[in-house]
């Protein structure tokens, strides 16, 4: 313990100076309707708003608040819409939230009120910050509607369920987190991780590079060569990065890397949503970076001194293709791993790809939720503990 001590106190040290420091105007505008939107949550719920929604004392009102589910996607709204209306059947008291990329046009109308289109969707580009940009517009989308919502979970537009959901509902509301993704901390030595988080990347195509640079070898040798330049390429895009000046391992003890597929509680997203608007430098420092969708969030919500992650993923995939990078298409074949696994969803479901998956996933959920099977074991990890590791270290 006075070792884990030891550690902390510089931490502390390092960030103190800005936490105490004075609230900019705008920063101070948002904490202000941050906290008028807690006081009316509170006079609405009967509680006091400020608690996570996540705990053994909950009222029965908030209790019962709503999910909402957001579905990011930039393709396929036939699907996206199913998507939507599968959730909706099981769980009608639910509200959906879909972010469909600008560059994909405006997302139909569906003639359902529960179904809200992002007003202003980010232009999304793949492994650019747009991807987490369409995150938070949807998070404040959320949040301007001053609706509570006990959970939000965010899915691909590709995702579907597997088991019932309000057998997931409950999990949720009494799983004693404030948030559930998979994550894990990235190591200084894992070079490609790190240098995801310490480069700044130009995108320079939307397919790989022309040879002798589509080689991966070439590559590897033309990054080892040198520090400061790192080229980057795959089948859907490709970059050039520079050794940035700063980095977000330059200001916090810890960067973690995850999923950018996550759920989170009402206390979770509101931490989220003040965090970067009273931080405007957290964000600045992924601006430019990799994938930032991918340790943006998980850093945030592992550093937050007052909030528990459950580690674990809600999707199965299937990872064998990872050099294009994105999991494998799934297909009817993959049914019986599907329904093996301990998880909620599924990813990715091309509608090209097997129509039928989606039928057969309806009918799987159908099953599981009559009789004993509504009852089924669910596999639980203890969730990971705030403690001494985080504290301070991003305390907004």
């Amino acid at each position: 313990m006075h070792e884990l001590q030891q550690h902390v106190k510089p931490a502390r040290a390092a960030i103190d100076p800005l936490v105490k420091a004075p609230l900019t105007a705008a920063a101070q505008h948002h904490v202000t309707h941050t906290c008028s939107v807690q006081e009316r949550m509170g006079r609405l719920l009967g509680t006091d708003g400020v608690r996570g929604v996540v705990n053994d004392d909950l009222t029965p009102e908030l209790a019962h608040a709503p999910f909402t589910y957001v579905l990011l996607a930039h393709n396929h709204p036939a699907a996206v819409v199913r998507l939507a209306r599968a959730i909706l059947t099981e769980v009608p008291q639910s509200r959906i939230v879909v972010h469909y990329s600008a560059l994909s046009g405006p997302f139909p109308d569906c003639s359902d009120e529960r179904i809200i289109a992002v007003e202003h969707p980010a232009a999304v580009q793949w492994a650019t910050f747009s991807q987490t940009d369409m995150m938070l517009r949807s998070l404040e989308q959320i949040r301007r509607s001053g609706l509570p919502n006990s959970w939000i979970v965010m899915l691909s537009g590709q995702s579907y369920p597997v088991r019932p959901l309000r057998a997931f509902e409950q999990m949720l509301s009494s799983c004693g987190a404030d948030a559930y993704l998979w994550f894990r901390r990235i190591e200084r030595s894992e070079r490609d991780l790190f240098e995801r988080y310490s480069f700044h990347y130009v995108p320079v195509g939307n397919g790989p590079l022309p040879f002798p640079f589509n080689v991966r070898c070439v590559r590897g040798v033309v990054n080892r060569m040198q520090p400061l330049v790192r080229v980057k390429s795959n089948p859907r895009a490709a970059f050039v990065g520079y050794r940035a000046r700063r980095s977000i391992f330059d200001v916090v003890p810890n960067v973690y890397y995850g999923t950018q597929w996550l759920a989170l509680s009402g206390k979770a997203a509101d931490y989220i949503t003040g965090a970067i608007h009273e931080r405007p430098d957290l964000l600045d420092l992924y601006r430019r970076t990799s994938c930032a969708e991918e340790s943006f969030f998980p850093t945030v919500l592992q550093n937050a001194p007052d909030l528990r992650t459950l580690n674990d993923d809600v999707h199965y995939t299937d990872w064998s293709t990872i050099r294009t990078g994105s999991p494998r298409s799934l297909l009817m074949k993959d049914l019986p791993a599907i329904e093996r696994s301990d998880k909620w969803f599924a990813r990715k479901i091309d509608p090209g790809a097997d129509d039928g998956l989606r039928d057969a996933l309806d009918a799987v959920r159908a099953r599981r939720a009559t009789g004993d099977a509504f009852l089924a074991p669910v596999t639980m990890r203890a969730p990971y503990n705030a403690g001494s590791l985080r504290v301070g270290a991003l305390r907004y």
